[in-house]
């Protein structure tokens, strides 16, 4: 080879080596400030050294991570994309869009939208509560400092909800209704009997009893002398002040700049550059469809009422329900424990960590939805779908194959726990939940029941069809609400038209929480649309296993970057 051409080649190499560090780098750089400006997400993935902090919500805070958003997006563009590889090329690219994407939520005043049923702050400081480590006297002295911390956070909390009320962005007063009875249950008189002391009620035996004592007696002094009063309090300003000046309006589209902010809330929990509109259409035809597979079954199992007593009969007889919280828990154990050794006829790799079942705490339960939250990165606790059970009849055993196929495997566990296992990722890509890859890979992930044997009877097959037809109203309800002018009423009543239950907490979901509902039909829709593309071009030699390894094999990502590994793969395959 040319002296010279060897000289240009080194250079170039080590050119590519120096803009590949500066990324990693910057990938670490931000992690490490993402989990110091939210120590709440730090507990949440089990990374230690801010169990004792909440996040600075106060105006100088909020700047602040302005701030390093806006510094995240200067230092990638000093790094040339060209010199990278195809691996951090794609990572690059994932970092300026999760930079870009919270910057145009603060543009739009999301942090003003804090408190509601689904994720008000009081929900915040339970769940950490509930995930802090549990282990040593310093994690449970970590749980004491926060607990004394929980006044100052509130009155920060007030401070901007005042401010919201004086811009007028506020949330909807149909769904903070919720919010009193939430509060009211963790604060009650007896810290014995409050959710948030339950970890002191559990303390290890590696803690000596003379700490156990100590900790046990301090935690309930600060209970009562701080952190219940400080609930009790917050619960007071929103009775008094923040509920009264709530919107009488439902849709986003009646705040200020709304109708821009649900274009904004749509394209970012869609991934997609598809207009409200477009998704209404697609959500009426998709109702359609599954609504004829409902029908069929009916006929199948000979019932001859309408299809409304049909509903009704599957939501009420005794032999599909449950009588007790803990049958229903453990019925929802058995079905993942019968799931788990199907999973290699799907998967290549399967996660090393672990999952659990547990049921919401009762206190959350209304206002709430079954979910799952992920293994702890330094495998101290294992992930854990979280069932509602705290209203036996409200769950038909119908449902419950597709909810945890949703929820744990092949759905949220399996997905998540990889991404987590897996060392091409970047830890800082853990922060951005991307609801319709996350969310259409949880939909998608109900319909594989059919490949492992799951769904044999009229039922359950009934169930998986029903709970794809709850996630096609969605997108006909989510985008009737915010953008077409439905009142909460055409809601409730499309709902139960189509589903057969009322689903008030859904519908106040949405309210509260506009464009994330599309997230998971859309989400479905692009993962079949993709399969259906590699059943085409491969034909015979298309392996299931191999295009979810594809799917996942990158972690989340918005759907045309996943089209474009697709697409590789699929030039691969053909060769």
């Amino acid at each position: 080879m040319h002296k010279a051409l060897l000289v240009v080649l080194l250079s170039s190499c080590a050119l590519a080596q120096e803009e590949s560090r500066n990324l990693h780098q910057l990938f670490d750089e931000v992690y490490k400030a993402v989990l110091r400006e939210n120590p709440e997400t730090a507990t949440l993935f089990g990374i230690l050294g801010s169990n004792d902090r909440w996040s600075d919500l106060s105006p100088e805070g909020i700047a602040r991570e302005r701030t390093m958003l806006e510094g995240f997006q200067t230092s990638l563009a000093a790094i040339h994309r060209d010199r990278l590889n195809p691996t951090d090329q794609l990572n690059y690219d994932i970092l300026g869009r999760f930079a870009s994407a919270h910057l145009e939520q603060r543009d739009f005043q999301m942090f003003f939208m804090l408190t509601n049923q689904m994720t008000g702050i009081h929900l915040v400081i339970s769940n950490t509560f509930e995930r802090a480590p549990k282990a040593s006297v310093k994690d449970y002295e970590d749980i004491i400092a926060r607990m004394k911390a929980v006044p100052r956070l509130l009155d920060q909390t007030k401070a901007i909800l005042n401010q919201a009320i004086g811009k007028g962005v506020t949330a909807p007063k149909i769904v903070l209704r919720y919010l009193p009875a939430q509060i009211a249950a963790q604060a009650p008189e007896d810290p014995n009997k409050s959710p948030l002391m339950e970890g002191f009620a559990k303390m290890p035996a590696s803690i000596s009893a003379s700490d156990r004592d100590r900790l046990k007696t301090e935690a309930a002094r600060v209970y009562r002398d701080t952190l219940a009063p400080a609930l009790r309090g917050y619960r007071g300003y929103l009775e008094t002040t923040y509920i009264p000046k709530g919107r009488d309006t439902t849709a986003l589209t009646g705040m200020p700049n709304g109708k821009d902010w649900y274009a904004m809330q749509v394209r970012l929990m869609t991934t997609t550059t598809k207009t409200p509109q477009e998704i209404h259409a697609l959500g009426l035809s998709e109702v359609k469809r599954i609504r004829a597979e409902l029908e069929k079954i009916q006929k199948e199992v000979n019932f001859t009422g309408t299809f409304t007593e049909f509903q009704k009969y599957l939501t009420t007889d005794p032999k599909f329900l449950y009588n007790t919280k803990e049958e229903l828990l453990e019925g929802y154990r058995a079905v993942a424990k019968r799931a788990d050794p199907e999973m290699v006829k799907l998967f290549h790799a399967l996660p090393r960590m672990p999952y659990g079942v547990l049921p919401i705490p009762d206190y959350e339960a209304p206002a709430s939805a079954a979910h799952y939250t992920p293994p702890a990165k330094d495998g101290s606790r294992p992930g854990f779908f979280y069932a509602k059970t705290y209203r036996p009849a409200d769950i038909p055993k119908w449902t419950m194959d597709s909810l945890v196929f949703h929820e744990a495997v092949p759905g949220h566990h399996m997905q998540l726990a990889l991404a987590q296992e897996n060392p091409n990722i970047p830890d800082f890509r853990s922060l951005w939940i991307l609801s319709a890859y996350s969310e259409g890979w949880g939909l998608y992930a109900e319909s594989l029941g059919d490949e492992i044997g799951f769904y044999q009877t009229p039922y359950t097959r009934f169930g998986k069809f029903n709970s794809e037809m709850f996630r096609a109203c969605r997108l006909v309800i989510d985008t009737g609400l915010h953008a077409l002018g439905w009142s909460r009423q055409q809601a409730l009543d499309y709902f139960r038209e189509n589903t057969g239950d009322d689903r008030t907490s859904e519908v106040d979901r949405y309210i509260a929480w506009p464009g994330q509902a599309l997230s998971y039909k859309m989400g479905e829709l692009k993962i079949r649309e993709l399969r259906a593309k590699a059943e085409k071009q491969l034909g015979p030699r298309f392996n299931l296993r191999d295009f979810h390894d594809v799917i996942l094999g990158n972690g989340a990502l918005p759907f045309d970057l996943l089209e474009q590994q697709v697409d590789a793969y699929l030039k691969k395959a053909a060769k």
